[in-house]
């Protein structure tokens, strides 16, 4: 999955110039979108508030998951940013999901 967006250059159509990067709640929408389509998702999947309103994805940041299993709640699933602040690694958390059964 790509975070950041590329356009054609104007100058040479060949050639793609950097364009920003991906909303949050683009890419919170695809991931749900692909998941659900796979039949993974089936009780619910929940932006982190923090991550929400417009923002955007910081670049060169990477997605990780964290997937748990429990006797009777089923599956857990997090997904974590890896991303650097002030020159320091960080991982904030990004996404919420289960899934009953």
């Amino acid at each position: 999955m790509k975070f950041n967006c590329w356009n054609p250059s104007a100058g040479d159509p060949r050639q793609l110039e950097y364009a920003g990067q991906r909303p949050v709640q683009e890419v919170f929408e695809e991931l749900k979108y692909r998941l659900e389509s796979q039949g993974y998702l089936r009780q619910y999947f929940l932006l982190n508030r923090e991550r929400e309103e417009g923002r955007e994805i910081p670049k060169d940041t990477g997605v990780f998951f964290i997937i748990g299993f429990g006797s009777n709640e089923g599956m857990l699933l997090r997904a974590y940013l890896r991303l650097c602040e002030n020159d320091k690694p960080i991982t904030k958390s990004f996404i919420t999901g289960k899934a009953l059964g």
